[in-house]
């Protein structure tokens, strides 16, 4: 097995790590980062099954240090909804291929629903509960999204820090229930990917050089979260929502930059 890979390639695969690893743990926002950055060393779809064991060792360390902060009242309400979509983006991956309009129309939708809760978030500042997002319809939008979003191109990191910013939730408890959430569901896409991998051999998801590559990625990811964990011990609630804010905003204009190929 050859990587063939550059020696900015290799950068590039370390600094994805520590990002995954720092999103999971104190940071969040920024991992929309990784699943941008590994598509510029591996074709689209091994870079989607490349990402998943890096974030799922990241995971890891988020579960074990946030666990006892989860709201599993909120997670368990996104649940249902989350499957739906992530069964929608199973099918969208399948009948994809290698082609990647319906991918690109995708990420540039998620975009601007981030954008759009953005603002929304902003203006329940100024107007109250009010604007939050507990609707059952609009919850089941966000969950299908994310959902979806997950699936396709491992793009849910901003949809769901906004979501969970806009609820209200301190530092802790955002950290526990996203680790858990995206924990469960990057699990689940494993046996998803390994069925489509097998009704699509020709456009495999996971492959050996794939998953060895996100193996080496391993120690990278390990500086990333405690890099994370020592900054969440270190910023105010004001201020990490305002790291959070700032991070969807950036992931949400980086998916729309690349969906419109500027």
């Amino acid at each position: 097995m050859e990587f063939n890979l550059t020696p900015a390639q290799w950068a590039l695969g370390i600094l994805a790590g520590v990002i995954a690893g720092a999103s999971k743990t104190g940071v969040p926002g920024i991992g929309i980062l990784v699943a941008v950055m590994l598509p510029a060393i591996f074709p689209s779809r091994e870079a989607i099954g490349a990402t998943v064991p890096i974030l799922i060792f990241a995971d890891l360390f988020a579960v074990r240090w946030y666990s006892r902060y989860t709201r599993w009242d909120k997670l368990t309400e996104l649940m249902p909804s989350v499957v739906v979509g992530m069964v929608v983006g199973a099918v969208v991956l399948f009948a994809l291929g290698e082609s990647s309009g319906a991918k690109v129309s995708i990420n540039l939708l998620i975009g601007i629903v981030v954008l759009a809760m953005i603002v929304i978030y902003v203006l329940r500042l100024s107007l109250g509960n009010a604007m939050l997002p507990t609707s059952k319809p609009v919850m089941r939008a966000i969950g299908a999204g994310a959902g979806l979003s997950t699936t396709v191109s491992n793009a849910a990191g901003p949809l769901m820090s906004i979501y969970m910013t806009s609820l209200g939730l301190e530092k802790t408890a955002f950290m526990g229930t996203s680790a858990w959430y995206f924990f469960i569901f990057n699990l689940t896409k494993i046996p998803m990917y390994l069925l489509l991998d097998w009704l699509t051999p020709a456009h495999p998801l996971f492959t050996l050089r794939g998953v060895t590559f996100a193996a080496l990625m391993f120690p990278a990811v390990l500086v990333g979260v405690f890099v994370g964990r020592w900054l969440l011990t270190r910023v105010s609630q004001k201020v990490f929502n305002i790291i959070t804010i700032v991070g969807a905003s950036l992931g949400a204009l980086r998916l729309i930059w690349m969906s419109l190929g500027l």
